[in-house]
């Protein structure tokens, strides 16, 4: 897409499971920084999600981007229910708490998923700015299945009606 149409932006919509207590079903998380989890070359000396050859661990969002979605989601849900911070991606639907609890450790993630960071990655290394957009369909725990089959569609709701505002805007 960005070798053929030459975006400026790439905003990522989608679903993932909670890694923050405080993160609940139906409530919207911004991406600020994006880290691969499950990417580990800790014995060759490099930080958990590091990958070689890249200089940062992370990657973090376009501070622009971040507050006018911020904004725009107010339109559709209360304050306490958006937040803004990170999102851990990696190969594997999170459906265990102790996994669940790892990525917390290691990242402080708000939620899980299996898209954003490979995404937000290829838009780093082509200089596009990147923002993803997260409503949480499930808590990333033993229940994470069936959660996500009642709550997947509710969840998308959430962010088509604030992409839509956001697009508006820039």
């Amino acid at each position: 897409m960005i070798d053929h149409f030459s975006p400026e932006i790439i905003i990522n919509i989608g679903v993932a499971g909670s890694t923050d207590d405080n993160v609940k079903i139906g409530d919207l998380v911004i991406g600020t920084e994006y880290f691969y989890h499950d990417f580990d070359c800790t014995e060759a000396g490099y930080v958990m999600g590091q990958i070689p050859e890249l200089k940062d661990v992370k990657f973090v969002a376009d501070k622009k981007l971040v507050d006018i979605s911020y904004e725009k989601a107010k339109k559709v849900l209360p304050e306490n229910r958006i937040f803004r911070g990170i999102i851990a991606t990696g190969d594997i639907f999170v459906a265990k708490k102790e996994i669940k609890n790892k990525i917390k450790q290691n990242f402080n993630s708000l939620c899980c998923e299996m898209e954003s960071c490979s995404i937000i990655h290829t838009c780093h290394l082509n200089g596009v700015k990147y923002l993803a957009l997260r409503s949480i369909s499930d808590n990333a725990n033993e229940k994470a299945d069936c959660d996500f089959e009642t709550f997947v569609l509710e969840s998308a709701k959430i962010v088509k009606s604030i992409i839509l505002d956001i697009i508006e805007e820039i």
